[in-house]
């Protein structure tokens, strides 16, 4: 494009007008915010959110690296184009504009060039001895606003023409440290800077400001989930691989916390990001400090179709990272990117550092020229709604679906007994919600949610907008496992009892001193004496019996009781037949 001479203006005579029109708008500001209540996020149309038009042209007139305040740079290069609101500070050598082909860069009024580097405040030089050039490459023109910071050349000191240079002020066109071009510039054109109209940092980035507010409120559209499917919950464990699904047709949307981000070592995206199928990754929080995970499977192809949108964060300090696929998004941030990898896309910052002077770089940190070219779009949370309704079926038992208590978590919740209202056809924010059962009996199997209008992935559905969602869960009863009945065998074989141990000996209790003598059939007195005799052995236990004092056997142990009724009934019987045979002597 071309712009009218009338588009620049003197930066001195700008001051004065400038500085009313701040205070007049500062007024303005202080009574709307009296009268004005905040705006709630509207839905986001479909816009590219770099190019979006502000007066009509596109708000970073087509630079690569668009910054509202101060760019400090101590890397390599930037393969497109850089334009800084406030001053530019380098610190090493570094190349802007290497890159080959259309950098869509703005050609400004008097000019025969594009502009490859735009500063509206001055320029700050390494210390001298450093070495550092910084070289606006690719026939790129530079403009800076303010003069008391540098002087510019466009000859050497014998007069002849040589490519611009701009060197600290009080220089001479030899001096290094230096920022120097590759076409001839003169120095008045390097002072002149371009009309509001045409580019205005304040009126560019309180659009960005708005859109990425804006971005920031739509619904998720997917999430980050384990190598089975599994969503994984916040706070997410540092070292963890995640995936991330990528659907065709629509704008994809991903929410993530700032300290989940900085976890992650892996991203694997199911689908890519394209024409037609945009990523937008917003990262929740207000300040991010710490690495970007290693996009495994996404290349510069699908770099201009992902946005890394940070709506609230006001610090973004990158710290690792594997090559960046993507623009960053981050309007209200002062952006460091202090890693020795590549962004492949657009740099949209309240201000910029990339590289750090001190540091190692093992290989380039350079910005390539992969500028956002989709459009995103969306309806965002504070709008989009759905419907969710929660079921119980219950098989076998005695239990009722209304002993247990269905609840969905997510952007909102829902709970209570299946049929009731609380569960049924509720109007519910889109997102992602978690589905739950408690308070059931025991006794039975859970199955899995079923959804319709939407799929079920383990206890978790997204609730889009518009959608009318059913998800049941049934329990089964668990049949009661039966006692088994004792098995009856033959009885048991009796142990046999026990053979006694021998009753110790013991010693003789009131011996008598002679055994009873049954009388003799003759009447003398000679019979032989009852029980055993000496010398036979023992009748119970087979042992040598003892004999007492004078011949008598002893009386022993346990022995007593049928010894003693034996010799009774020995007795009786003598007396009887002693009286039988009396008698019949009488005769």
């Amino acid at each position: 494009m071309s712009w009218s001479r009338e588009a620049f203006v003197d930066r001195p005579k700008a001051a004065c007008t400038a500085l009313t029109a701040l205070a007049v708008l500062a007024f303005v500001g202080a009574t709307s915010a009296v009268s004005v209540p905040t705006a709630r996020a509207a839905d986001v149309a479909p816009v590219n959110p770099v190019t979006v038009p502000v007066d009509g042209h596109p708000a970073n007139q087509g630079f690569l690296v668009f910054v509202e305040g101060d760019v400090r740079l101590a890397a390599d290069e930037a393969e497109g184009t850089l334009a800084a609101g406030g001053d530019l500070r380098f610190d090493t050598s570094y190349n802007i504009g290497a890159g080959s082909g259309p950098l869509g860069a703005p050609t400004l009024p008097g000019d025969t060039s594009p502009t490859h580097l735009y500063v509206g405040g001055g320029v700050q030089f390494p210390d001298t001895g450093s070495g550092a050039i910084l070289r606006v490459l690719g026939g790129g023109l530079a403009h800076v606003g303010d003069t008391t910071t540098y002087d510019a050349f466009d000859t050497d000191q014998n007069g002849a023409a040589i490519p611009y240079r701009i060197v600290p002020e009080g220089s001479t066109a030899e001096t290094i440290p230096r920022v120097e071009g590759t076409v001839q510039q003169a120095p008045q054109g390097i002072a002149r800077t371009a009309d509001p109209s045409v580019l205005d940092f304040g009126a560019s980035f309180a659009r960005y400001r708005s859109l990425s507010t804006d971005i920031g409120t739509c619904a998720a559209t997917t999430a980050l989930r384990d190598e089975q499917g599994n969503p994984l919950a916040s706070p997410v464990a540092p070292g963890t691989t995640a995936r991330v699904a990528v659907d065709q047709g629509r704008t994809n949307v991903l929410t993530v916390e700032a300290a989940d981000l900085d976890a992650l070592s892996l991203l694997t995206f199911d689908g890519l990001p394209g024409p037609g199928a945009p990523l937008v990754v917003n990262v929740t929080g207000t300040s991010f400090d710490g690495s970007i995970p290693n996009l495994a499977n996404l290349t510069n192809a699908n770099a201009p179709f992902v946005l890394w949108n940070f709506p609230d964060a006001t610090s973004v300090h990158v710290t690792g990272a594997d090559v960046l696929e993507g623009t960053i998004y981050a309007p209200r941030a002062d952006v460091r990117w202090d890693v020795t990898q590549n962004i492949e896309g657009n740099v949209i910052a309240s201000s910029f550092t990339h590289g750090v002077p001190a540091g190692p770089r093992p290989v380039p940190l350079e910005i390539h020229g992969f500028p956002f070219a989709s459009t995103v779009s969306c309806v965002s949370i504070d709008d989009a709604s759905g419907s969710l309704t929660l079921v119980k079926q219950v098989v076998g038992g005695a239990a009722d679906p209304t002993d247990w208590t269905l609840t969905a978590t997510g952007p909102t919740t829902i709970s209570g007994t299946s049929g009731s209202t609380a569960v049924t056809a509720q109007a519910i924010p889109a997102g992602d919600y978690t589905l739950s059962e408690t308070d059931g009996p025991d006794g039975y199997t859970p199955g899995a949610w079923v959804c319709t209008g939407a799929t079920a992935r383990g206890d978790e559905v997204t609730v889009g907008d518009g959608d009318d969602v059913v998800c049941s869960i049934t329990n089964t009863a668990v049949a009661p496992t039966p006692t088994p009945e004792p098995t009856t065998g033959p009885d048991p074989t009796p142990d046999p009892d026990p053979t006694p141990d021998p009753d110790p000996t013991g010693a003789p209790t009131g011996v008598p001193t002679s055994a009873p003598v049954l009388p003799g059939a003759d009447g003398d007195g000679g019979g032989a004496a009852a029980g055993p005799q000496a010398g036979t052995g023992d009748p119970v236990t087979g042992g040598s019996p003892q004999t007492a004092t004078g011949g008598v056997l002893a009386w022993t142990g346990a022995h007593l009781v049928p010894l003693g009724l034996a010799a009774a009934a020995l007795l009786g019987a003598g007396v009887l037949l002693t009286v039988v045979r009396v008698t019949r002597r009488g005769r």
